[in-house]
């Protein structure tokens, strides 16, 4: 297990994971927080061990895998199978109850919550084909959700909490109830098949939205790098004081919801 952390593709994965909990997770407080009091980060990078050597094929190997996962299940309540494929900075929030099936593959950036299920539908199969969810990039997993077969989860996408999808999800795409896919704000809807009051909302025009505040002081017209957003939130817990908390976290929810996993390795060098 030692031979396999000091693998760079692992240790890059873990530093992504660990700075996508620092920045988007409001309760932690510092870099090491998470690394020793985090399950989420901790089963997660037991995962990535068990991948690993999951990857290599020989019976020895694959159940030590098993048996990181068995122990994971036992000690964290997470439950992922070995075989699945998980990307760089994902965050188990909380943790509790995640299952992930064997041949689930998951994007980078994606923030995922307790009692989340990616699994299959219990239909007979043939081994060895796919049978559990695809998530893209940058998704959101609410709590309790359920995700079932061999469907896709668009990038950017969300699933609400409690929901349940069987069907695949556009890129974008919100998912609440059973497989209730909300309209796009984008999408065109004719005025002419909704009600007068609706009607007269769709053609009456926005007000111009307010730039919430920055770092910058201007408006965000971009998404930070991970790089970006972590070192400020490592300044801001630095120089924090108990007179203007208020204010950097007011600051900090905008920032955060700019967030994107792009470069972390060049940040830690590796």
């Amino acid at each position: 297990m030692v031979s396999v952390l000091h693998r760079p593709r692992l240790q890059r994965s873990l530093l992504a994971d660990i700075a996508k909990v620092c920045i988007a997770d409001p309760a932690c407080e510092g870099l090491f927080q998470p690394i020793f009091f985090f399950k989420g980060l901790q089963a997660l990078t037991t995962h990535r061990v068990a991948h690993a050597l999951w990857l290599e094929g020989d019976p020895a190997h694959r159940a030590a895998a098993l048996f990181l996962q068995s122990r994971v299940a036992e000690l964290y309540s997470v439950d992922i199978h070995p075989a699945a494929t998980l990307g760089d900075g994902i965050m188990l929030d909380h943790a509790s109850g995640v299952v992930i099936g064997a041949t689930c593959i998951l994007g980078d950036n994606i923030t995922m919550l307790h009692s989340v299920t990616l699994g299959a539908t219990g239909k007979p199969m043939p081994a060895g084909q796919k049978r559990h969810p695809t998530v893209g990039t940058g998704c959101t997993l609410g709590a309790g959700c359920i995700v079932l077969g061999d469907v896709t989860i668009g990038d950017n996408g969300t699933v609400g909490a409690a929901a349940v999808v069987t069907q695949s999800i556009p890129s974008g795409g919100t998912v609440i109830g059973v497989n209730n896919l909300l309209k796009r704000k984008d999408q065109t809807v004719g005025a002419e098949a909704m009600p007068q009051a609706e009607a007269a909302a769709v053609v009456r025009p926005k007000a111009a939205a307010t730039a919430p505040p920055t770092r910058t002081g201007g408006p965000l017209n971009r998404k930070m790098s991970i790089t970006e957003a972590f070192e400020f939130r490592l300044a801001s817990l630095e120089t924090a004081t108990l007179a203007d908390d208020h204010a950097d976290e007011h600051t900090w929810f905008y920032d955060r919801s700019k967030v994107e996993v792009v470069d972390v390795y060049n940040m830690f060098g590796v």
